[in-house]
């Protein structure tokens, strides 16, 4: 794997230093959404810009703040959301913009999924997953982290009021996959809810300390399922808990491996 091509976002936004928070590739078009730190959200080009072409296509929008973006394909074009001091969603087609409209968001929107009809959408620093309706902008239902307790723990490793205060179930990674949502948390759990209805499926605990990021990754063939790969501090595994006789036998053999 090898760099193909690189342009200096700096240029696009006057010279001033400025860092990229999201990009979120248009599916169909050839075109990528691009959120810059600086609040400005542009469509540049997919692919390697020629010498007398511009990499920037068109600037969507300004804002104060911009953390996040989630992308819904539509049979009118792609649906660009742009999150962070405020949320936005814009509608983008062979020709340009060609819609734009302001959503309603209960604070700073730093997360954002896209799942089927739906976009999801956390605010930091917030506890909550809130669902929006991606053909009337509104919220039709919301998830509440600060209710939902690990099944990975026993009564000896959580003591439910001082583990599950609000601090700790504060909203640090979000990912939607295969009809759920996947949410991790600032004290290492990763709640699983389907994307639908945001009911909680489980509730897990495989960090330390918070979950930092979730990627989803593409199936090695098409009869595997994709998969999700989660970053967080303080690795806790989860084996030792579920099937502690199989990790101490595996223990006394140190030599023993399954090859693939």
């Amino acid at each position: 794997m090898a760099l193909l091509w690189s342009v200096p976002v700096q240029e696009a936004v006057g010279g001033a230093v400025c860092g990229v928070r999201a990009l979120r590739p248009l599916p169909g078009l050839g075109r990528v959404a691009l959120a810059a730190a600086a609040g400005r959200l542009f469509l540049v080009s997919a692919h390697r810009p020629e010498a007398d072409t511009s990499f920037v296509l068109t600037e969507l929008g300004t804002a104060t703040e911009l953390c996040c973006l989630a992308t819904v394909t539509l049979p009118t074009g792609v649906e660009v959301w742009a999150g962070g001091d405020g949320l936005s969603a814009y509608l983008v087609c062979e020709e340009g913009v060609s819609a734009a409209e302001q959503v309603a968001a209960p604070g700073k929107v730093a997360l954002l999924a896209a799942a089927g009809d739906h976009v999801l959408a956390a605010c930091r620093p917030g506890v909550f997953v809130y669902q929006y309706s991606v053909s009337d902008k509104r919220v039709t239902a919301r998830l509440d982290c600060s209710k939902l307790a690990p099944c990975s723990e026993s009564l000896q490793s959580i003591a439910i009021d001082e583990r599950l205060a609000e601090d700790r179930c504060m909203i640090t990674a979000m990912c939607a996959l295969r009809g759920e949502v996947y949410v991790g948390t600032a004290w290492g759990c990763i709640v699983v809810a389907d994307a639908a209805s945001l009911r909680p499926l489980t509730v897990f605990r495989p960090y330390e300390e918070e979950v930092r990021a979730m990627i989803p990754l593409p199936a090695h063939d098409p009869e595997s399922g994709a998969m999700l790969a989660t970053l967080g501090g303080g690795y806790r595994p989860l084996l030792h808990r579920y099937a502690p006789a199989q990790v101490q036998q595996q223990a006394l053999l140190p030599h023993l491996s399954i090859q693939e």
